[in-house]
C-alpha cells in the first residue's frame, strides 16, 4: 500500500513538472507577438556583433538572400511583400531592396536596425513574407540616417544622363557619368561586391554628382570597396571637390592607399599609407575617417594607419574615380560608396565589414508560419 501511495505522487510529480515545463517553454515561444497575421511566414535573423565593444545605433545591416536561406516562391516576384520588423515582433523597421531577382533567388537588402547590441551573439530581428495581396513597403531614404551625407549602391547602367547614379539618401545628391560625355562613363558590371558596381578604364571615366553642402562639418568618413590590379601613382577614389576631403590611392609604395582630409598634398608621405596592398584584383572595403584633428585609414574592417590633420570646410561635387574628370583616373571597380558627417568608431567601420562581407547574420532560421505560431501562443492558455 505505502509502494503504491509513493507511486502515485511519483506520478502526479511528474504530470505536474510537465505542465509546468510546456507552459512555460511555450510562453517562452511565444515572447515576440506577431506583426500581422496577413503575412503567413517570418525568419529571425540573427546578428554575431559579439567582437564589438559598443552598441551599433541605426546600424545598416545587408541581408542577402540564397535559395539556401530563403524560398523565393513564398514570396512576391519583386519581394514587394517583404517586410522587417524589430525583436519585438511587431515594430517595422525600415529597408531598402538594392537587387532582387526571383528567377535566380538572390536578393541584397539594406535594413535599419535601432541598435544591435555589444559583445552579443543572440540579438534578432524578424522578415516577414507571404502576403500575395500587399504593395511594395520599402523605404530607402529611411535606412540612411541625417549622419549620412550620400550613399551611392552604383547598380546603374550609365547613359551620360544627369542623375543616373542615385543617392540612397534623403539629400538626393544624385551623379552622372563622363560630366555628361557618353565615352566617359563607367560600365556596370554584375559582378560587385553587393550586386552591381562600376568599371572604371583608367583612361577618362568618372562620375560627378551634384554639389554637396559642407560647410561647418569638422568630421567626416568615406567608405567604399575597390577591386584593382593598379600600380600607377595617384589614383583616385573619391574625393569632394573644393578641399572638402579624399581617399586616395597611390603608388608611394605600390598599391597603398593614402586619405587625407584637407585637400592638399601636405601629408602625401609614406608614413601614412595603410600597411596593406589593394591592388590585387580582390575586393577591399577602404575606409578613411577623420574626428576634425585625426585621419584614421582602414583597410577591410582593420585599422592601419593614423596621424594628424585638420580637416578643411568648403562645399563641392563629388568625383567617383577621378579627381576633377581631367586627371588621376583610376582603372578598376568601386562600389557601395558612402560619406558621413560623422566619424565612424572603430566598432562601426569593423561591424560594417562583416556586414557588406554577409558573416554579420549569423543565423537565417527555417522560418515559421503563421497558424502554427497562433496556436504556440494559445498553448499558455
Amino acid at each position: 500500500m505505502e509502494n503504491k501511495q509513493k507511486l502515485t505522487i511519483y506520478i502526479i510529480s511528474v504530470v505536474i513538472s510537465s505542465i509546468l515545463y510546456f507552459t512555460f517553454f511555450s510562453s517562452i515561444y511565444a515572447t515576440d507577438s506577431w506583426y500581422n497575421t496577413s503575412w503567413q511566414y517570418r525568419k529571425k535573423l540573427i546578428f554575431d556583433n559579439s567582437t564589438q565593444s559598443e552598441n551599433l545605433t541605426n546600424f545598416p545591416v545587408l541581408v542577402k538572400l540564397t535559395s539556401s536561406r530563403f524560398d523565393f516562391t513564398l514570396a512576391q516576384s519583386a519581394g514587394q511583400d517583404i517586410r522587417f520588423a524589430d525583436s519585438d515582433g511587431t515594430t517595422l523597421l525600415p529597408y531598402e531592396i538594392e537587387s532582387y531577382d526571383s528567377s535566380s533567388s538572390t536578393a541584397n537588402i539594406w535594413v535599419k536596425v535601432p541598435q544591435v547590441d555589444a559583445s552579443s551573439s543572440t540579438d534578432y530581428i524578424y522578415m516577414y513574407y507571404g502576403n500575395s495581396s500587399t504593395a511594395d513597403g520599402q523605404s530607402g531614404t529611411g535606412v540612411w540616417d541625417s549622419n549620412f551625407k550620400a550613399v551611392y549602391h552604383l547598380r546603374e547602367s550609365g547613359s551620360g544622363a544627369s542623375g543616373e547614379y542615385k543617392d540612397s539618401t534623403s539629400n538626393a545628391i544624385n551623379g552622372h557619368g563622363g560630366g555628361g560625355t557618353a565615352s566617359k562613363v563607367p560600365i556596370v558590371t554584375t559582378s560587385g561586391k553587393i550586386g552591381y558596381a562600376q568599371n572604371f578604364d583608367g583612361n577618362n571615366d568618372y562620375i560627378i554628382t551634384s554639389s554637396m553642402t559642407t560647410s561647418n562639418e569638422t568630421k567626416a568618413t568615406i567608405t567604399l570597396w575597390l577591386k584593382s590590379t593598379s600600380t600607377t601613382n595617384q589614383r583616385m577614389l573619391a574625393q569632394i571637390y573644393g578641399g572638402y576631403y579624399g581617399i586616395y590611392l597611390r603608388r608611394f609604395t605600390t598599391g597603398k592607399i593614402l586619405a587625407f582630409f584637407d585637400g592638399s598634398s601636405g601629408n602625401n608621405v609614406s608614413g601614412n599609407q595603410s600597411s596593406t596592398l589593394v591592388n590585387d584584383d580582390i575586393w577591399h572595403q577602404i575606409t578613411g575617417t577623420n574626428d576634425g584633428t585625426t585621419t584614421k585609414i582602414y583597410i577591410d574592417g582593420n585599422l592601419e594607419s593614423t596621424y594628424s590633420e585638420t580637416i578643411a570646410n568648403s562645399s563641392g561635387v563629388t568625383y567617383l574615380g577621378s579627381n576633377t574628370g581631367t586627371i588621376n583616373y583610376l582603372p578598376g571597380q568601386l562600389d557601395e560608396v558612402r560619406i558621413s558627417n560623422s566619424t565612424r568608431s572603430a566598432s562601426w567601420i569593423a561591424a560594417s565589414y562583416k556586414s557588406e562581407s554577409d558573416t554579420f547574420i549569423s543565423s537565417y532560421d527555417t522560418g515559421q508560419a503563421a497558424d502554427s505560431t497562433n496556436l504556440s501562443e494559445n498553448k499558455t492558455n
